[in-house]
């Protein structure tokens, strides 16, 4: 089954003190390996969500030939860009991943969405031996992912981590079963010095 991919690129890095997402990590910026990645999955509808149009962005998203939409909600949350990206994705299948992911293999994406199609539940998200639960790196059915926003917008709870409340039913993925680097998020300079 064909799958949507939502990049979420609508954060303020103000961690890292500047705009992480277009900061180059060897010969690209950080969003263009999580596109690359995308185009690779076989993907046939990849978002781009944003905060603000940029010509940066932009200039990405024709490159790669992908959608841009921009965040409906105002406040810096992920929830933003997923509920934005899922209303304009066109398949029943939606992967969610940070914009910040550089080492995400296309083969993540395949697998999540593999748990969609054999799974009767509602989303497929990785779960650490922790107990932690990683919402934007997982994939979601699009008609609970749109009533989880719609649910979440009206009560104003716009804390991501709280999605698996309002989807509906959750497959737990092992964590240990996907690539650890597909799971990497890149939150300041540090933490792409240790990429390197």
């Amino acid at each position: 089954m064909c799958f949507s991919i939502i990049i979420l690129a609508g954060g303020k890095s103000s961690r890292f003190g500047s705009d992480k997402l277009i900061y180059k990590y060897k010969d690209k910026s950080l969003v263009e390996w999580v596109a690359d990645a995308a185009i690779k999955s076989g993907s046939d509808d990849i978002i781009m969500a944003v905060k603000e149009i940029k010509d940066s962005y932009v200039e990405i998203a024709q490159r790669f030939n992908i959608k841009i939409v921009k965040d409906k909600i105002k406040d810096f949350t992920p929830l933003a860009g997923i509920c934005s990206g899922a209303e304009v994705a066109k398949n029943q299948n939606i992967l969610i991943i940070s914009g910040d992911s550089p080492l995400v293999s296309p083969n993540f994406f395949i697998l999540i969405n593999s748990y969609l199609n054999t799974i009767a539940s509602d989303a497929a998200v990785p779960l650490w031996p922790d107990g932690s639960v990683e919402v934007i790196h997982a994939g979601y059915k699009k008609h609970s992912l749109l009533k989880a926003c719609k649910k979440m917008i009206n009560v104003k709870d716009y804390e991501v981590k709280r999605i698996l409340i309002y989807v509906g039913s959750v497959y737990f993925v092992s964590a240990e079963q996907i690539d650890k680097n597909s799971l990497i998020d890149i939150d300041s300079l540090k933490d792409l010095e240790k990429l390197t």
